[in-house]
């Protein structure tokens, strides 16, 4: 999950794990229970379990930060005094603390018959943000049962988006939610990581950043701007063995991936950043004088406090990219980032680096025949073709330098209730006449395709060498081409209409 190459999204330089999710790092599992009556009730609990085993009996070392403090997490004050955390992070809406607070009290009581007897009592873990705006919140509609449900149904492959605590959550004019990603670390040789889970709930319409890119600006400006308010939790998980001293340092770098995607910690949000590693544990209990604990040399941390940024802004653009638009209470809807894309609004590559932002990609660059194509001093390749009597108009740019064999992605918004085209279309390289004005060859397309050329459509702009996929997973009214341009051989075939 995270952010999948079919996205056409990307956010920095690092390498994920093999999920791209906070899971990646072993030993970590997540659950969700989702409330949702289709009306006004959406809302739900998120649980993370650091570990497998009792974590009363087997604490992590844990910190917090508070990046902006109008929040109502419950717990921080002894982790921040202690360094621990001692049983699973439960996720939810911000009246739902309390009711989330005494379910973790009597799950760790069950497992720990002496817990407030003949030990100490436990200190759970609730973080929490509003989603009043589509949520009743006034209902209660979290119960104890679906706290124990989240813990009992924890997995490392679990869902993002409008899910769990992140059913109601609203973002950057978006539906916000749960995201998840991970990054790699190779320290001395062995592979490490970090990885990232956010519920987010913050920020107003036209904020939205990915990349380095003003997102949010190209595709919602018609919107009225609101103060950045809200809530955004933001967890942080590693196996690289650290100290707490050095799990806070982490914390505050989540509020660099915050700000990244266009946060600037507003006066009502809560942001709440929390670390913990499961390399060094703390048993319950004082028989041990003295515990053996290991921590990464502060000359070596630079990489890890990078890619814990990296993996927190992901981590916000996915619970954006994955999830889907919803009516909630008294009839408001908040839609989904991926709704926009495939729009076309204003569309470009999104993984461009941040040193070069590519031109915005009007809607009629989505439609065959939507005008002149604009003149620049790439070679362009233009591509129409019928299929399924439906009339797709392509367009890739390629860059004066692009490699050979480059792969440009492209999403295409097709007739109203589409809902697929099926199977295969293989195009081969055909003699075909100059393009005018280009000095290229057109391509075409074999007969069976019943092809016939449009008249040429907005030119797709092509950054750092590789295109994207526009309209995101492809489904009902969309379809998703791929098409493999070879520089020499101009056009080497399109496939994976899906």
């Amino acid at each position: 999950m995270g952010l999948s190459t079919s996205s056409g999204l990307r956010v920095g330089r690092g390498s994920p794990g093999p999920r791209n999710l906070i899971s990646d790092v072993p030993g970590v599992t997540v659950g969700h229970v989702t409330i949702r009556d289709g009306a006004g009730v959406n809302t739900g609990v998120t649980a993370v379990l650091p570990h497998q085993g009792d974590l009363f009996r087997d604490k992590v070392l844990a910190a917090s930060a508070v990046i902006n403090g109008f929040g109502k997490t419950a717990g921080l004050i002894q982790v921040e005094e202690l360094g621990t955390i001692e049983t699973p992070i439960v996720l939810t809406n911000t009246l739902s603390v309390g009711t989330a607070y005494t379910a973790l009290v009597k799950y760790a009581m069950a497992r720990n018959p002496d817990i407030g007897r003949t030990t100490g009592t436990v200190n759970p873990l609730v973080c929490e943000c509003n989603d009043g705006s589509l949520n009743d919140i006034r209902g209660l509609h979290v119960t104890e049962e679906h706290v124990l449900e989240a813990i009992a149904s924890a997995k490392a492959d679990f869902a993002e988006g409008s899910v769990g605590g992140g059913t109601g959550m609203s973002c950057l004019g978006f539906k916000g939610g749960i995201g998840s990603a991970s990054r790699v670390a190779v320290l001395d040789g062995r592979a490490y990581t970090v990885g990232a889970l956010v519920m987010s709930n913050f920020g107003g319409p036209g904020r939205l950043m990915i990349d380095g890119r003003q997102v949010g600006r190209e595709l919602q400006a018609k919107l009225a701007q609101e103060q950045d308010k809200g809530s955004i939790i933001m967890l942080l998980a590693t196996d690289v063995p650290l100290s707490e001293r050095q799990l806070k340092r982490l914390c505050r770098r989540a509020g660099a991936g915050l700000a990244r995607t266009g946060s600037y910690y507003g006066n009502g949000s809560g942001d709440i950043a929390i670390a913990f590693t499961t390399a060094n544990r703390v048993p319950q209990g004082g028989e041990r004088v003295f515990l053996d604990l290991r921590m990464l040399s502060d000359e070596r941390i630079d990489p890890v406090l990078d890619l814990s940024a990296e993996a927190v802004e992901e981590a916000i653009v996915s619970s954006l990219y994955h999830a889907e638009t919803i009516t909630g209470r008294d009839g408001r809807v908040r839609r989904g980032l991926r709704e926009f894309l495939c729009r076309g609004a204003r569309r470009a590559p999104l993984h461009s680096s941040r040193s070069r932002s590519a031109p915005p990609l009007p809607r009629e660059a989505l439609t065959a025949g939507a005008g002149d194509v604009p003149q620049g001093d790439a070679p362009h390749l233009l591509l129409a073709a019928r299929l399924d009597a439906v009339e797709v108009g392509l367009q890739g740019a390629l860059d004066a330098h692009a490699h050979a064999a480059l792969r440009v992605g492209v999403g295409v918004q097709v007739e109203q209730g589409l809902a697929a085209l099926h199977g295969p279309v293989d195009v081969q390289q055909r003699d075909l006449p100059d393009v005018p004005g280009e000095g290229r060859p057109r391509p075409a397309l074999g007969a069976a395709q019943q092809a016939r050329l449009p008249e040429p459509a907005h030119h797709l702009p092509h950054a750092g060498g590789v295109g994207v996929d526009a309209c995101g997973d492809g489904g009902a009214g969309e379809v998703r081409v791929r098409l493999e341009v070879d520089e020499e051989e101009q056009v080497h075939r399109v496939a994976e209409p899906r």
